[in-house]
């Protein structure tokens, strides 16, 4: 027999007042030794279980640390690299934006986190392809390689190319979708400007080709009409002095089309000096006060007194200001509205720029037609006197100055356009001309 556990011992001496087994009646002996086996049993048994439950948490400490470090990693991953990530719960709010998302965009953690991502800061809100796309995600586990524009703080856009994967709780439910998308923006406007720059190196070659060929027989037409209309006497004949004016502003929109197209084919004479940028607006504004007047058109001035100076072709200039004047004005109703019009200077990889910034609160431009409008001939007003050479002249005329102009729509309603002077390209490209005269 075992030793006697010492459990048995007391309960022994508890319930029959007996420390040695012994004493006890020889018959009572194999029932005495079974309980003590069964103690001794119990102690083995209960060390086993001890060991196994300390090898399970050590085992489990050892899991999570890994899993600590998984996580530590990734977002180390997530919070240095130069791509947005995004990660959305399963209704579609941001539950986290990583550092590089907030600079790129403006905003910070708390403008961002419960939000509802799709109507806060995507264009085309809950009813677009993007969101269409989160849904099929969740409920097909497909994961689509897409693209959409996201909206920055202060409204602009920027086109990311996403990557998606779903994430999962322990027991393999869906919870949401972690997102990683690269900003394509500055990619996509160098391809689109490499296109344009190849457009219009061969739109310019048959522009002025038929330009020149065009434009001397309309001067003969012209003078045509014009001696017709003082020399002859007409009497009281109405009907043949009409149709010689239709004849006659019809020939002078035609010549002013072949002029549109010589200025598009050929570099203007420049006649670059030191100019504020503020008073060419103002002037602008002037020339078309009454327009605006007539139309119930206001101007909001937000004018920055400290301007630099810019070289820049002043005339040409105004020519700039008043086409996007009048591009602002036509997309207004005739129940009015209100052009915005904000001069600054900020900090560019080259130095400085003057930058204007000019908005209205029209109708904005259409989607579809956003990547034709500087695109020599088009045009969405072609029955109301629209050439289709406005902005094409107007973007020519700021490339010529070393400048950018964007133009998009406005969260709000209406359109923004931004034009760009750099400041010390400017200034460099005006000695260039100085030198070659």
């Amino acid at each position: 027999m075992r030793p006697v556990h010492s459990l048995l011992k007391r309960q022994l001496k508890r319930h029959l007042n007996v420390e040695d087994p012994g004493a006890l009646p020889p018959e009572w002996r194999p029932f005495l030794e079974s309980i003590n086996e069964a103690y001794h049993q119990s102690d083995a048994d209960r060390v086993m279980i001890e060991r196994s439950m300390e090898l399970s948490s050590q085992e489990l400490l050892s899991i999570n640390a890994l899993t600590k470090e998984r996580e530590r990693r990734l977002r180390t991953l997530l919070e240095n690299v130069s791509l947005v990530a995004v990660g959305l719960d399963k209704d579609g709010r941001v539950e986290y934006a990583n550092p590089f998302y907030l600079k790129l965009t403006g905003f910070s953690e708390a403008d961002v986190l419960g939000q509802p991502w799709f109507d806060r800061f995507v264009v085309g809100g809950t009813g677009g392809q993007t969101h269409q796309a989160f849904r099929r995600i969740m409920e097909s586990e497909f994961f689509p390689q897409y693209e959409n524009v996201i909206l920055r703080k202060d409204g602009e856009e920027r086109r990311i190319s996403w990557n998606t994967t779903l994430l999962r709780d322990e027991k393999g439910d869906i919870i949401g979708t972690l997102s990683i998308g690269e900003d394509i923006t500055d990619k996509l406007k160098l391809q689109q400007q490499m296109i344009d720059n190849e457009k219009a190196r061969t739109i310019a070659q048959l522009a002025g080709g038929v330009a020149h060929e065009v434009k001397n027989p309309l001067a003969v037409l012209l003078q045509g009409l014009e001696y017709f209309i003082r020399q002859i006497d007409f009497g009281d004949n109405k009907i043949i002095p009409a149709i010689l004016k239709d004849m006659q502003h019809a020939v002078l929109r035609a010549d002013s089309i072949i002029k549109g197209l010589l200025d598009l084919s050929r570099p203007p004479q420049m006649s670059l000096k030191p100019e504020n940028i503020n008073p060419i607006l103002e002037n602008s504004y002037l020339l078309l006060k009454n327009n605006f007047d007539r139309r119930h058109i206001r101007l909001e001035w937000k004018l920055d007194p400290a301007l630099p100076m810019v070289v820049v072709d002043k005339e040409k200039l105004l020519q700039v200001f008043i086409n996007l004047f009048n591009n602002a004005s036509e997309a207004m109703s005739q129940g009015g509205g209100v052009i915005t019009v904000c001069t600054s200077t900020v900090k560019s990889e080259g130095g400085h720029c003057v930058v204007t910034v000019i908005e209205d609160t029209g109708s904005g431009i259409p989607p579809d037609v956003m990547s034709r409008i500087f695109d020599p001939f088009f045009t969405t007003k072609r029955g109301q006197g629209g050439t289709g050479l406005g902005l094409p002249i107007v973007k020519n005329i700021m490339q010529l100055h070393g400048g950018t102009i964007e133009i998009r729509n406005r969260k709000e309603g209406g359109a923004h356009v931004r034009l760009e002077f750099p400041v010390r390209k400017i200034n460099q490209m005006a000695m260039g001309f100085a030198e070659q005269g």
